[in-house]
């Protein structure tokens, strides 16, 4: 077991060094759900594009529904998905969504709330923090 673990380990730093995305997890999450949150900022400009990385373990077996976009208060942020990836990890599956938020409010702080997923029978969930963004005049001011 002990040269597959590190088979695998050999596997995902030669792929990070590839220039691929790197996966959050080097082992898989006890339950077998997990999810992360990564922003490319903690403060932009009014109506400035904001970049958000939902990473999604899934395990074997599990059935997990997930819609990122449909956490977001449409008046607070104009959403859009611009990229989706799918592949198996840790005996599992990793799914990664990137998300562009733009916010319409502001300036002042506006919340990202947290994101969730969960089995379908609702019997394991996975949530990430809300976030606070720091949302300046787009005048410059």
């Amino acid at each position: 077991m002990k040269r597959w673990a590190l088979l695998l380990l050999s596997m995902v730093v030669a792929l990070a060094s590839c220039g691929g995305p790197v996966a959050p997890w080097t082992t898989a999450p006890a339950t077998g759900l997990d999810l992360k949150l990564a922003s490319s900022a903690d403060e932009v400009a009014l109506f400035e594009p904001l970049q958000l990385t939902l990473d999604l373990f899934v395990g074997s077996g599990l059935d997990v529904a997930f819609a990122p976009e449909a956490a977001l208060d449409a008046a607070a942020w104009r959403t859009a998905v611009v990229a989706t990836s799918t592949q198996e990890l840790l005996g599992g599956e990793w799914r990664r969504t990137v998300l562009e938020l733009r916010p319409r409010r502001g300036p002042g702080p506006l919340v990202v709330p947290p994101f969730r997923a969960a089995t379908k029978d609702d019997a394991l969930a996975a949530t990430t923090p809300e976030r606070t963004v720091q949302v300046r005049s787009a005048l410059g001011t």
